[in-house]
């Protein structure tokens, strides 16, 4: 009977919302000065699109919640219910799983990301794992099973190695 829960548990950490990478931590969602300079120098944003302020005030009371596989709550959230709520905050709809969250939206490439894109990655090496909310074009928001819910770099070589998609969500308000 113990060999289940193991195999359980090794699932669990290995599989939907990858371990801890090796990397410096981004700045916390206060610090809005990454995402002006990212906002000036990409090309100029619309006034009806969701900017990285929008992002990061729907996931801030989500901040430091502890990573739970399956968990949609303040005890403990996972990835894709974690993207669930703040973008749903913001008035999108996704559905529970990161392979359904993958189906959503239209796909667009990395220099034209904005705050509010869905972030994909494969972590583990296999398919899609992971999900995480761009607040500008160099952070971004997700469940780390080690860390809980935190802002991390992209481009960090343990995201950019696991990045496989990004997916516009959003719709201009």
């Amino acid at each position: 009977m113990r060999w289940p829960a193991v195999a359980l548990l090794f699932a669990a950490t290995t599989i939907g919302c990858g371990p801890k990478p090796l990397y410096r931590p981004a700045p916390d969602l206060t610090d809005t000065k990454d995402t002006k300079d990212a906002k000036d120098a990409s090309q100029p944003q619309s006034s009806t699109s969701v900017d990285g302020v929008r992002v990061a005030e729907a996931a801030q009371p989500w901040m430091n919640v502890p990573y739970r596989f399956g968990g949609t709550d303040q005890r403990g959230i996972d990835c894709s219910a974690l993207t669930q709520h703040v973008l749903g905050d913001l008035g999108v709809s996704l559905p529970r799983s990161v392979r359904a969250q993958r189906l959503a939206g239209a796909s667009v490439p990395t220099i034209e990301l904005r705050p509010g894109d869905l972030l994909f990655f494969s972590l583990s090496g296999g398919s899609v794992d992971h999900v995480g909310i761009a607040l500008d074009a160099n952070r971004f928001v997700h469940a780390s099973t080690s860390r809980g819910v935190v802002v991390d770099y992209l481009m960090d070589r343990y995201f950019a190695r696991g990045f496989v998609e990004a997916r516009r969500v959003l719709a201009s308000q």
